[in-house]
């Protein structure tokens, strides 16, 4: 387990990275980092939210080095959740995304544990951009795209083991790119983008729209599945936006099982 001076350290020397958080705002998240709940704490805190196949699969998958790896996504998040809860619905999210694609068991598997790093390089963010409440502009707007860079970057630099390492790099790297090539970091189009990072770009979005931010009210379900909808053939891969649909019901029970309030079963 990285130290707070480690990881603070680690932050200071990022490669490729736009962002300028100052040295309080990373000792802050690398003290939050350090206090963070695990993987499997996060699970146990909602009982029956993960079913025994689930829970079992990642288990299975986890390395050493991974918990670690996890209390850094965790402490990246910026939502008014519980640490790990928006990181962790993404990642059973996206498995039954890979499932519903017919991916194999193993892939779609390590998906619970690659997914949840997607936003890892947002440690590396300034408070004052995460926060601002309207659209970002100018340097900001630059900073804030640096993320997906960074992210890749710092499981780079970790060193960490596991068949889930890669995956997270592409993950990491590909979440924000647009299925029209109108995305970041690389302008990639249609099945450029590793698969992997349709799917999350999927899951993240809709997790992402059903929570309030400062400068929007939280999307209903409904609301979040027509924009998936409309933004399948352009924002989204529209075979990932169709396999999402059709496990919608189960999409819904992870909110409702995964939420810091209940949620709406149903859309």
């Amino acid at each position: 387990m990285l130290d707070i001076s480690g990881i603070t350290l680690l932050l200071r020397t990022l490669p490729h990275s736009e962002a300028r958080a100052e040295e309080r705002e990373l000792r802050e998240r690398a003290q939050t980092a350090s206090d963070a709940p695990g993987l499997f704490d996060v699970a146990s805190d909602h009982e029956g939210a993960l079913d025994d196949a689930t829970l079992a699969a990642a288990r299975a998958l986890v390395s050493p080095s991974f918990e670690s790896v996890w209390k850094l996504a965790s402490a990246a998040e910026h939502s008014d959740d519980a640490p790990g809860l928006h990181v962790l619905r993404v990642g059973v999210q996206a498995r039954l995304i890979a499932q519903e694609l017919d991916e194999p068991p193993e892939r779609a598997d390590l998906l619970l544990l690659a997914a949840p790093l997607h936003d890892i390089g947002k440690l590396a963010v300034p408070e004052r951009v995460l926060s601002a409440p309207g659209g970002l502009e100018g340097d900001d707007w630059k900073v804030m795209r640096s993320h997906s860079t960074t992210g890749a970057g710092i499981l780079e630099v970790l060193g960490a083991d596991g068949a889930w390492v890669e995956p997270a790099q592409r993950i990491a790297r590909s979440h924000h790119e647009r299925w029209d090539g109108f995305g970041y970091p690389d302008c990639l189009r249609g099945e450029e983008i590793p698969l992997e990072a349709r799917i999350v770009g999927v899951a993240d979005v809709f997790d992402a729209l059903l929570a309030q931010r400062c400068y929007r009210d939280a999307f209903d379900a409904e609301e979040a599945l027509d924009y998936l909808e409309h933004g399948s053939g352009s924002h989204f891969d529209p075979r990932v936006v169709a396999a999402f649909v059709a496990r919608l019901d189960e999409h819904l029970a992870v909110q409702n099982a995964l939420a810091t309030a209940p949620q709406p079963a149903t859309a």
